[in-house]
């Protein structure tokens, strides 16, 4: 069949240290057993690319290093076959990476880094980042949060050169729903964005009618609002506003200041969606009524029927 083996037998059987070539191209020099290749080997393929290492039952096992016909590296340790366990890759562009991997793919804790400078580290599965890490860009923005499949998925910070930072939630790879936003004059607001862009929140009572969801999908079930003077200690000596409220704790209308209190709106407890008032920056909230307000004001607000951002 053009196979060619030179060296020791036992029971018929390639045996000890040997040489076999195959029609193919392919071609290995080192230990066999029970007709296998098992132990210290060198395998080069026709293609030019070559390994040399530990072997068990005719595959790569243990500790071993491979060249790639186009010159990426990958210097580690390998299960049946597989890159397994740790292991680093140099590709031919520059690019490297060191840290866990499963059935060749990079899987686990990881170091990911560009020749541009660009570098992340941390959780991998399936060959891409998945779980919490840390990204330096090339541009030197800094992100360190969550990912999903590549991109910046879940609550995670970014911080950009200019100063500009953003700290909340993102939907591949775009800031996507509640934030702390951080401009270059140090101004800090809470927003809303979708697609990576910010937007008003609608009024409470069209949020609700239009879409019983919040941005990250959690369901909004109970709809009480606790009464200001009932409630004096959870009341806020702050005004109502419509979008962009001040983490210092003044907020403002964009037509000027509103005359109402401010405080959480709850779902069954002080609290909206399990998150404090203060988490929340009135992001979602209700008007408690000044006592010099028509009686019939406060009677909506008392009935639940009147919530505005």
């Amino acid at each position: 069949d053009g196979e060619v083996y030179e060296g020791t037998y036992r029971n018929d059987m390639r045996d000890g240290a040997g040489v076999h070539t195959l029609p193919n191209g392919n071609k290995y020099v080192g230990e066999f057993r029970a007709d296998r290749k098992h132990g210290k080997g060198f395998l080069t393929w026709a293609d030019g690319s070559k390994y040399e290492g530990d072997f068990a039952d005719d595959k790569p096992e243990g500790f071993g290093v491979k060249v790639f016909a186009d010159g990426d590296v990958y210097e580690g340790t390998w299960v049946s076959g597989h890159f397994d366990g740790k292991g680093s890759y140099k590709h031919t562009n520059g690019e490297t990476y060191e840290g866990s991997y499963s059935q060749d793919m990079k899987h686990g804790h990881g170091h990911y880094t560009w020749p541009s400078g660009e570098e992340y580290s941390g959780e991998f599965a399936n060959g891409r980042r998945n779980g919490f890490g840390t990204h330096v860009f090339e541009d030197g923005q800094m992100y360190e949060g969550e990912w999903r499949d590549g991109k910046r998925h879940g609550e995670g910070l970014n911080e950009w050169p200019n100063g500009v930072a953003y700290a909340g939630m993102w939907r591949d790879d775009e800031m996507h729903g509640v934030g702390t936003y951080r401009d270059q004059e140090g101004e800090v607001n809470m927003l809303q964005f979708r697609n990576g862009k910010p937007v008003k929140p609608p009024a409470m009572a069209e949020y609700l009618e239009n879409d019983p969801y919040l941005l990250d999908d959690t369901p909004f079930e109970d709809r009480n609002a606790w009464n200001g003077e009932e409630h004096p200690d959870i009341a806020e000596e702050r005004d109502m506003m419509e979008g962009r409220v001040n983490v210092n704790g003044k907020v403002l209308r964009e037509e000027g200041m509103f005359p109402f209190k401010a405080m959480d709106l709850v779902g069954g407890g002080p609290t909206y969606n399990g998150c404090t008032e203060k988490e929340l920056l009135l992001d979602h909230c209700c008007a408690v009524p000044k006592p010099n307000l028509l009686t019939e004001i406060y009677d909506l607000f008392a009935s639940g029927s009147f919530f505005m951002n």
